[in-house]
């Protein structure tokens, strides 16, 4: 191969100036990709957002549930008036009654008990 052909082709063949229509070919395809791109920044600034929003919801969540958790150690160990209980179910409380009369039946009653004075 010749390289001075092939040099002396590619001065010819190249020309200073753009094609006609080039320039407003590439304008407009940047133009069409920059819309395309700020349509969806939108979306995905929704998304984080919405993805920062459950992360501190789930923060603040845990954070409170700590505080009760903490609030009812301290309640117990300090003994103090306030009373801690579980929620009341009526079913649960009248199963409580039964077991309870159930076991006193068993207990010993001496005549002192019944009537309250003692007997010679």
């Amino acid at each position: 191969m010749n390289d001075n052909r092939i040099e002396e082709i590619l001065k010819e063949s190249w020309s200073p100036h753009p094609p006609d229509g080039m320039k407003e070919r590439i304008l407009r395809r940047s133009r069409e990709e920059i819309a395309h791109k700020r349509t969806w920044v939108f979306p995905v600034a929704n998304w984080k957002s919405a993805l920062t929003t459950a992360a501190v919801l789930v923060i603040v969540f845990t954070n409170v549930s700590d505080y009760q958790c903490q609030k009812r150690i301290a309640a117990m160990m300090d003994g103090s008036k306030s009373r801690l209980t579980a929620p009341l179910n009526a079913d649960s409380l009248l199963a409580q009654r039964r077991e309870m009369e159930e076991l006193f039946a068993w207990l010993p009653v001496s005549e002192k008990d019944q009537k309250g004075v003692d007997l010679p």
